[in-house]
């Protein structure tokens, strides 16, 4: 039968190493960013559109060249603008430093 100083001692919670969490709240900032960055990409492909595609006589509108292109590029746009709109609307704010490191690190 195994006795208690048979046991291997395991280390103190305060020992082992802790993996690095951050505050929601620092993440605003970075978001903010993101955000505002996607919505600019996404109405500089929209403006784009008309200049990068065409519009062929005499075509059915799903053949159309133009149109699927269109409809994705348009959905991103306005998703977009809806999480500009929710990110601006949010209430938390903070540093986006821990956030920014988090991502620089993955890369």
């Amino acid at each position: 039968m195994p006795t208690s100083s048979d046991t291997t001692k395991l280390p103190a919670e305060d020992t082992l190493p802790r993996r690095q969490t951050h505050d929601p709240k620092d993440t605003r900032v970075a978001t903010l960013v993101f955000a505002a960055a996607f919505t600019g990409v996404s109405l500089w492909l929209f403006a784009l559109l008309p200049s990068e595609t065409t519009w062929v006589e005499r075509a059915k509108t799903f053949e159309q060249p133009r149109f699927w292109p269109g409809i994705s590029v348009g959905i991103m746009t306005v998703f977009s603008i809806g999480f500009l709109a929710q990110s601006v609307r949010s209430r938390t704010v903070g540093s986006a430093l821990p956030e920014l490191k988090t991502w620089l690190l993955a890369l």
